[in-house]
């Protein structure tokens, strides 16, 4: 057993690399010096400096959500700690494996008016599967496993407070060699569910992102069946768009009327965004965790456990099934339908751009592996209609919608997988909550495409206050020259203000790995579906 010779931080940056983790985002800050000392003298791991706390949350959290790995994010005390939390709140909710570490005053100032002292664990509660404070070095060796088995095994973020006279003092510690592994229980009726299965006529299978790594198994669900599958916006990508039961995504810029016709939803892992738009349907929802169940559906036999296991079960089990011909003809119907609308949205606007045209562009022409990190906005929504997938990678905030999320996720992405395109699909009030880290895409020399959907406002926002009978007040913009922006980050900067420009630019742009921003001047349709209340 190998014995760790050095500070606290040393062993808990080696007790990190021996789980795998090899890139740290975060930002400098007095309480972490100890830690970000650590770091640089241990080579299996790299710090990636994000210019706010904000934007380090979200790149732990999409590289956590991309990889299936450990995504660890630190910060300093008070600010710099409070600066994490949306991020850890998005891992927390969309079921992401995230360690943040923060650190802390000293030990003989924690409960005093220290500048900076705060009690953390009260504020990070509600949004991790486990917090708790360091005191001595000895606690670090149970602590820390715990935090990483925890957030390992039941896929949450989880946060440690480590007070910083702690965390730089020596210690000769050994590192326990210990993995850990996804639980693998099961509960629920199994047969109860199968029954249930099988006496949907005309279903409808509803993939989350928790699906990933077991789509083609609910496919063959789909198929026996012959359920219609709708993909939920963070799982976009999943499911080609030319598959003969793909209905696509819905929402408020697409519902198509094949759903109220539809007698039973099945619901693989979760679908927050979706939700407000189901049907008052009997629901057999299937997820790995039984925290994860939705009892504000109608359930009928839900069950949670290993996925995989679960459809292997569900397959060997369920016996044969005869599709309903009819429910497969409407199914047929409904995705020509789609594609009739897509095709009429790209031929309305030339100046400025249908968003639905952007998106159909986007998926001409980006590569078939490509990794897209969405931010939040109105043409998010349009992106969910518009834009046809293939073997794509979507990475957006599914529970949180939390703004902001698009550059970082998509500079965690370029890290962790660097020979694959990855774009930012972003607002222009996305993009300015945190410019600065186009900054971090010229000091990494990432090869990030960054397409704005500029509205000059926070259309989602002054749409959804129309629909209530509001006038729109306070969601206009400062107009911001993104190219200039764009040149101040050493980046390359390009316009889009006519629809006939849309292919030519994309196709440079994509033509080499340089990081480029793409402002594209978007028109702004009413979205066709008002917003559920």
């Amino acid at each position: 057993m190998p014995k760790i010779q050095g500070t606290a931080a040393d062993y808990l940056i080696a007790q990190l690399c021996a789980v795998g983790v090899r890139r740290i985002y975060g930002v400098a800050g007095t309480a972490i010096f100890p830690l970000l000392d650590a770091i640089r003298r241990n080579p299996e791991v790299s710090f990636i400096a994000a210019t706010n706390e904000l934007s380090a949350g979200y790149m732990a959290a999409y590289e956590a959500r991309l990889t299936g790995s450990l995504g660890v994010c630190i910060a300093t005390s008070g600010p710099g700690a409070v600066g994490l939390v949306s991020g850890v709140a998005d891992a927390y909710f969309d079921g992401d494996p995230v360690l943040a570490i923060t650190g802390q005053v000293k030990v003989g100032q924690i409960g005093t008016t220290t500048s900076q002292y705060f009690e953390q664990q009260t504020f990070f509660k509600p949004l991790t599967g486990l917090t708790k404070q360091v005191l001595d070095p000895v606690a670090l060796t149970e602590v820390l496993p715990q935090a990483i088995g925890t957030a390992l095994t039941e896929r949450t973020a989880v946060h440690l407070t480590i007070p910083v006279d702690l965390i730089g003092k020596p210690v000769s510690i050994d590192q326990p060699a210990v993995q850990w592994y996804p639980l693998e229980n099961l509960s629920g009726d199994l047969q109860a569910t199968i029954q249930a299965l099988g006496s949907f006529q005309k279903p409808l299978l509803i993939l989350g992102k928790e699906a990933v790594f077991t789509v083609d198994r609910w496919l063959t669900l789909a198929e026996r069946l012959g359920a219609g599958v709708i993909i939920a916006q963070e799982a976009k990508g999943l499911v080609p768009g030319d598959h003969q039961l793909n209905l696509g995504g819905i929402g408020e810029t697409y519902l198509p009327a094949l759903i109220h016709r539809a007698d039973g939803i099945i619901l693989i892992g979760s679908a927050p965004y979706e939700k407000p738009f189901l049907p008052n349907l009997p629901t057999v929802q299937i997820t790995a965790k039984t925290m994860d169940l939705d009892w504000s559906l109608p359930l009928t036999a839900p069950l949670t456990g290993n996925l995989s296991f679960l459809a292997n079960e569900i397959d060997r089990k369920l016996g044969e099934q005869a599709a309903n011909q009819e429910w497969l003809t409407q199914i047929s119907v409904s995705r020509e339908e789609l594609r009739r609308q897509l095709t009429q949205e790209a031929e309305t606007s030339s100046q400025p751009v249908h968003p639905s045209k952007l998106m159909s562009a986007l998926s001409l022409h980006l590569a078939a592996d490509a990794i897209i990190s969405l931010d939040i906005g109105a043409f998010s929504y349009w992106f969910d209609k518009s834009f046809w997938a293939k073997q794509h990678t979507v990475l957006t905030s599914a529970y949180w919608r939390g703004i902001g999320s698009g550059l970082p996720g998509a500079i965690a992405a370029k890290l962790a997988f660097p020979n694959r395109q990855v774009l930012a699909v972003v607002g222009d009030g996305g993009l300015l909550l945190n410019p600065g880290e186009l900054g971090t895409l010229t000091r990494y020399n990432l090869g990030v495409k960054v397409i704005v959907a500029n509205t000059g406002n926070y259309e989602l926002e002054e749409q959804k206050m129309a629909a209530m009978g509001m006038e729109p007040f306070g969601t206009t913009l400062l107009p911001v020259n993104l190219i200039q922006l764009a040149q101040a980050y050493g980046l390359k900067g390009k316009t889009v203000t006519e629809t006939s420009e849309i292919d030519w630019v994309l196709t440079q742009i994509l033509s080499d790995d340089e990081p480029v921003i793409v402002d594209v001047q978007c028109a702004k349709p009413q979205l066709p579906h008002p917003i559920p209340e």
